[in-house]
């Protein structure tokens, strides 16, 4: 099933390698979106990590306010640079980001905290068995006498 005809210039020749068919573009759009939506998960959890002492709403709601800026700023450049230069802009936009993520100084802070909070109630549930113990110990010598 092709494109409807309505979606193209008549007599205009569009440089694709392949044809613009309908179920071509919906499968596009579904594994792109279903792609794209799936590292979402992971910069929030980046961010709660990175930024622990700070509540995970408030980091939660900077990327989502950073992406609705990029988001902004890339349809208005788009706009501006045309229909021929998108795609050099975006793979641009994904190169600058790719960059700017190698200087990312990833901190597990949260995770480090809640280990050593384990850490101490292991140390203090050991501490209490031990001398619970030797409690029991002294009990049992004491009835054997």
């Amino acid at each position: 099933m092709p494109a409807p005809k309505s979606w193209f210039k008549p007599d205009h020749k569009y440089p694709s390698i392949v044809k613009p068919l309908l179920p071509l573009i919906f499968a596009g759009s579904i594994i792109g979106g279903v792609v794209a939506g799936m590292a979402y998960p992971l910069f929030f959890e980046s961010a709660a990590e990175i930024t622990f002492p700070v509540s995970e709403g408030i980091s939660g709601a900077a990327i989502t306010f950073a992406t609705t800026i990029t988001y902004f700023v890339a349809l208005f450049i788009f706009g501006l640079v045309g229909s021929h230069w998108t795609t050099l802009v975006s793979l641009s936009f994904g190169v600058v980001g790719t960059i700017l993520i190698l200087f990312l100084k990833i901190t597990f802070n949260r995770s480090e905290v809640e280990e050593q909070e384990k850490a101490k109630e292991q140390k203090l549930s050991s501490s209490t068995y031990q001398n619970s113990s030797v409690e029991n110990e002294t009990i049992f010598e004491t009835f054997k006498e």
